[in-house]
């Protein structure tokens, strides 16, 4: 009887707040004891300040925890049911693991139970463990799986997110003081923190397999154009902020050196980020973009560049090139020389210049010189100019008169590397050579009670974004544009504000790369004897073709979809065919570049051109080449994007076939493929189309797929016949 009852009180119908509220306390109780002992034996807090943190995170825990239970059942019913149950298990799992071997979820442990076998995960298996995951996760699983819930109206839900939401930005706003040492122990704190350690690290882990495995969009093949001896010296600096530069005005004495050093050109620049990722990406990419093409680094190096990354830092984005080196792996090199100081990446980088093999080097040296919480470890002892320092997170939140003093001391030891650099760059004479310093973001040094770095950019403040932006280059390398006095800059001026994205084309031009991606407005330097760098930039010289104004264009060309980078493809119909049903029409092609307001015309169709189908018979024929005058029809077009001077045109002359034609625009050739049904895909990174014909044998009418290069050979057959 007694049993029955509680059975029917068990199954008794709860509001959605009640579990939620149930779900919510037993999550913070059952699975995260250890970090709020982590918690209260790591903060230096007094008695007051320790209570308010924990009441402050107890809060924050309950709050989201709600949240996101409530939000999960409402919306997802049963599926949020089996995933508040799995939870559950697995939260069991971690927390026996914790306290069992003292273990934290982080990235690591999470790749490597990713990368363990069951041979090997089987010898963790133990009654204590099976027990420990029945008791606190198969019975708490079995309540949100099986109790009944009144889930209630949407208005509810909105109000009670609501509520929470408001709840977690209100204590966060009152605890952003912590911010310094949650940085310092955010790895400890996100290990421990259930359910979100395991979640919040499996999509690092996942995330960071995919960077790994992303292919980059390959950008248009270019090539160096002359022989001169020329290295350029990139410097990622890391958490540098402008304002404690004395180049920019810093009332403190932290650039002896560079402020002294001749020839050295300083520019006022933001970063497009305020964290590492994204800002090194921004300094290395060819425009501002979410999508991943090619970095300078690994363009350069596809290019002939003989480049070398050396780097004591990490975040960056995928680099693929010969020789990169960390400062673990430069330690081994030179044992003499401490690891955990950026002085290493400098160390034997004459003789590594010197010695190369090639008349084109890129360094890139990524450093991590003014990288917190912990500041005063980052410089050597006879750099510690500015004193007391903060040595810890405590002081540096308790004084930020001596946080700011270490940091300074980090920007002296900048300004050291950097001048030592120049210095060995300049006595290098059989090289042009250039040193470029720019920092991936700034960093907040306790003003409004903020630290570090990381906001959105709508709400950073301005030391998180506004950076260090400065250059030397030896005698007689390239001459500067000049800066602008307004916001606007006029044709070979800069504005007075640069940001990220000037280093890649600036590089270019250093290492004299002829290039369809090349933009001179991102350009710091005057071109080399004032020509540009690639054909559609406005160079006359460079081109075969008739290099035009973008306004002899005819109004009524109409701009082709597959447009890339700055460059489009327009079809006019010069002249409509005679009549219905004829196919007499004349029509141009035009490819434009529309960021310098310039345009090449390809091709115009002459209705009278002849097929070349008898030249192109056989079942491995190459395409063919035809004269520029004998494009037949043209449709449609696009832009090959690994080589954007030529244009892919189809069209159908004769009612039947369609005529596909690779035309090169700068010279005026063109070559007709043995293809009848048109281009259907297209793998760039092979550079390859795929074209499709049609023929006939017994069972009737078939279509085939073939491969060919973007200069028209056939290189192989994709698939088996398809029949309509």
């Amino acid at each position: 009887m007694r049993y029955n009852k509680m059975i029917r009180f068990l199954r008794k119908p709860i509001p959605l707040f009640v579990f939620s509220c149930i779900v919510s306390i037993g999550t913070l109780l059952l699975y995260n004891i250890p970090f709020f002992n982590f918690v209260a034996s790591n903060t230096n807090e007094s008695i007051g300040g320790k209570i308010f943190l924990l009441a402050s995170l107890v809060i924050i825990m309950l709050a989201l925890n709600f949240m996101m239970t409530y939000l999960a059942m409402f919306l997802l019913r049963i599926v949020g049911r089996i995933l508040l149950a799995v939870f559950s298990i697995i939260n069991a799992t971690a927390v026996y693991f914790i306290y069992t071997y003292s273990v934290m979820i982080d990235a690591t442990t999470i790749e490597n139970v990713f990368n363990t076998r069951y041979s090997e995960a089987s010898g963790f298996f133990s009654w204590s463990l099976w027990l420990f995951i029945i008791a606190f996760g198969v019975l708490p699983a079995l309540f949100c799986l099986l109790q009944p819930v009144v889930y209630g109206k949407a208005k509810k839900l909105g109000i009670y997110c609501g509520c929470s939401l408001v709840v977690i930005l209100a204590v966060a706003s009152m605890n952003i003081s912590q911010t310094l040492w949650i940085s310092q122990h955010d790895t400890e704190l996100g290990g421990l923190l259930q359910p979100w350690s395991y979640v919040a690290n499996t999509f690092r882990v996942i995330s960071s397999q995919q960077d790994e495995q992303a292919e980059e969009i390959m950008l248009p093949d270019g090539q160096i154009t002359d022989d001169e001896k020329a290295v350029v010296v990139l410097v990622i600096g890391e958490s540098a902020r402008k304002a404690n530069f004395q180049l920019y005005g810093y009332e403190r004495n932290t650039n002896p050196l560079l402020s002294k050093q001749a020839g050295l050109k300083v520019y006022q620049a933001n970063a497009c980020a305020t964290y590492t990722t994204a800002g090194t990406k921004a300094i290395l990419e060819y425009k501002d973009t979410d999508d991943l093409y090619e970095l300078l680094p690994n363009y350069a190096f596809r290019m002939g560049v003989d480049v070398s990354w050396r780097t004591s830092n990490w975040g960056e984005p995928p680099i693929h090139i010969d020789e990169y080196l960390t400062n673990d792996d430069l330690g081994e090199i030179y044992p003499d020389e401490k690891i955990e100081y950026d002085g290493i990446l400098l160390r034997g980088l004459r003789e590594r210049i010197e010695s190369s093999k090639k008349n084109k080097v890129l360094i890139v040296l990524h450093t991590s010189t003014s990288h917190g919480p912990k500041y005063a470890s980052k410089y050597p002892k006879e750099f510690e100019v500015y004193k007391p320092v903060a040595r810890n997170v405590e002081e540096s939140e308790k004084n930020v008169g001596m946080l700011v003093n270490a940091y300074d001391n980090t920007i002296l030891y900048t300004d050291f590397l950097l001048n030592s650099l120049i210095n060995t760059l300049r006595s290098m004479e059989e090289w042009k050579s250039a040193m470029i310093f720019i920092s991936d973001h700034g960093e907040s040094l306790g003003e409004n009670n903020m630290f570090m770095h990381g906001l959105p950019m709508r709400l950073a403040p301005k030391v998180q974004y506004e950076i260090p932006f400065f250059v030397w280059t030896s005698d007689n390398f390239r001459d500067y544009k000049s800066t602008s006095g307004g916001e606007s800059s006029g044709m070979d001026e800069l504005p007075v504000v640069l940001e990220q994205h000037y280093i890649f084309h600036s590089v270019l031009n250093l290492l004299s790369i002829k290039s369809p991606v090349y933009n001179k407005d991102y350009d710091i330097f005057k071109l080399k004897d004032g020509t540009s760098t690639n054909a559609l930039t406005g160079s006359k010289d460079s081109i075969e073709a008739e290099l035009l104004d973008i306004g002899e264009m005819p109004k009524t060309a109409v701009r082709q979809p597959d447009a890339h980078f700055q460059y489009a493809v327009y079809i006019n119909e010069d002249k409509p065919a005679s009549g219905e049903g004829e196919m007499d029409d004349v029509k141009s092609v035009w490819l434009a570049n529309e960021r310098s307001g310039t345009v090449i015309k390809v091709c115009v169709t002459n209705p009278m051109a002849e097929a070349q189908w008898s030249r192109m018979s056989g079942k491995v024929a190459d395409g063919v080449d035809v004269p520029i005058t004998q494009i037949a029809a043209a449709d449609k077009a696009m832009i090959i994007p690994v080589d954007l001077s030529k244009v892919i045109v189809e069209g159908c002359p004769d009612g039947r076939n369609i005529w596909t034609y690779i035309i090169d625009a700068h010279a005026g050739t063109a070559i007709q493929l043995p293809s009848t049904e048109g281009v259907v895909g297209c793998n760039w990174n092979k550079k390859e189309i795929i074209a499709a014909s049609y023929g006939y044998d017994d069972d009737g009418r078939y279509s085939v797929k073939k491969a060919y290069s973007i200069d028209g050979k056939f290189l192989r057959r994709v698939g088996e016949k398809e029949r309509e």
